[in-house]
């Protein structure tokens, strides 16, 4: 039967006790404004899971960008979005953040706060002489195994995926265009899982992130990689903790395993060997030349049981020890996924907050446009009344014309009445005025 693959689930480093400390405030000013703490050394920005920071807006991509803490600065890397990671005016693409800075991502605005925490000393707290914090001290290098094929990476955040403009692209239909990113952390490079769908796998056992080493063999579906980096330091010093549990933890994991297939579990004593009392026995009936050095082979055994002895409560209680740490691994895993349906719930109130607040923002607009749509129809209004009055009162001196021009007519025609019967005094004739009133 095959062996199944050990699974080692949400395990992450933690951050480098020199790394500072940061915090983002995304919505500035709106009502959806909310702060969050960042305490992993990857932070990824989407408009869905499994990115740890959802923000419900059309313009941000899946997997928008990342922050990364690689204990000495803090960067931020665009993962080549249609829309683009905005500092100001500018667009950038591997940036370091300073304290007081606001990015824009999407049409969200995000002041990023930092502090450099009081036990740092000197200029880096990670030892490393690296003069451009977005370039690694020294490039590795990632081989496609069985082929000639390699990337060299020197920027300090580097994405691998299927991407057209990803550093390392992997032209896979089982890689996504946004697979992982490979980023300094510390003195050491490490890798971070983008999908969320234990897409990733490190020397056979699929995790989120891992810090890598020289040799280490990241595989992606039916695609490995080899990383070289023979000048790197495969341990950081001040992440042992977080490496040791990780490798732990997949240790209990296979160990489980082992024990449910074999269908038993360690004895709770150790075999039995030979007593002193016996061996000095079988020393007596030997020859006396021999007897010393079987006396000091005696002695060895003795002490060896006691080793032994002492070795093997020592593993029992490191087995004690190894089932309560599974059990608050388990627990662990149940608060994870309650506290993922949380923040699925969070950012489903959140996106409904979002379009309440765009909603009510589109309201306002209506509500400017019709008041200057009331404003202009006012406006027509009253120059509508004031033509109103002007030709009521051209109406009424037409009317008092008219009046005039009837009055003149009655005279005209009192006048030519009279000139009418007008008769000629020498001959007592009427007198004929013609049709234009011209006496003939």
């Amino acid at each position: 039967m095959q062996e199944a693959t050990p699974r080692v689930r949400g395990a992450r480093f933690a951050l480098l006790s020199s790394a500072p400390l940061v915090r983002i405030t995304a919505g500035i000013g709106l009502p959806t404004q909310k702060t969050w703490n960042l305490r992993h050394p990857v932070t990824l920005i989407g408009a869905r899971r499994p990115s740890s920071i959802v923000l419900h807006d059309r313009e941000v991509s899946k997997a928008h960008c990342v922050i990364v803490n690689t204990g000495s600065d803090v960067l931020l890397k665009d993962l080549h979005t249609p829309a683009g990671t905005m500092r100001g005016k500018e667009r950038i693409d591997l940036a370091v953040l300073e304290d007081g800075d606001v990015v824009t991502i999407g049409t969200t605005a995000i002041q990023i706060a930092i502090q450099i925490p009081q036990n740092r000393s000197g200029d880096s707290g990670c030892d490393l002489e690296c003069v451009d914090p977005n370039r690694l001290p020294k490039p590795v290098s990632l081989k496609l195994e069985h082929t000639e094929r390699c990337w060299r990476i020197e920027d300090a955040v580097t994405l691998l995926g299927r991407h057209d403009l990803a550093a390392v692209r992997v032209d896979h239909e089982a890689v996504s265009s946004r697979q992982a990113i490979v980023f300094r952390f510390g003195a050491s490079v490490a890798i971070f899982d983008l999908v969320g769908r234990g897409g990733l796998r490190i020397n056979g056992h699929v995790c989120g992130s891992a810090v890598l080493a020289h040799g280490d063999r990241v595989s992606l579906g039916p695609l490995a990689l080899v990383l070289e980096a023979p000048e790197w330091s495969t341990k950081v010093q001040g992440n042992k903790a977080g490496q040791s549990s990780m490798q732990r933890l997949v240790l209990a994991e296979s160990e489980r395993e082992a024990r449910a297939r074999a269908g038993k579990a360690f004895s709770a004593k150790p075999p039995a060997l030979p007593t002193p009392g016996r061996a000095n026995q079988r020393i007596e009936n030997r020859d006396p030349d021999s007897s010393q050095d079987l006396v000091k082979i005696a002695r060895e055994l003795a002490a060896l049981q006691q080793h032994i002895g002492t070795s093997w409560d020592r593993l029992n209680s490191w087995e004690a020890k190894e089932a309560a740490t599974s059990v608050s691994s388990e627990k662990k895993l149940n608060l994870a996924t309650k506290e993922a349906a949380l923040d699925a719930k969070d950012a489903m109130l959140r996106g409904q907050m979002h379009e309440i607040s765009r909603y009510h923002e589109q309201l306002a607009a209506r509500e400017r446009e019709l008041a200057a749509q009331l404003a202009k129809l006012q406006a027509q209004r009253d120059e509508l009344a004031s033509i109103e009055r002007a030709h009521s009162k051209r109406t009424t001196e037409m009317d008092q014309r008219w009046e005039e021009l009837k009055r003149r007519e009655h005279v005209l025609a009192q006048r030519w009445a009279r000139l009418s019967t007008v008769t000629c005094p020498n001959c007592g004739e009427p007198i004929n005025t013609g049709a234009g009133g011209a006496i003939e």
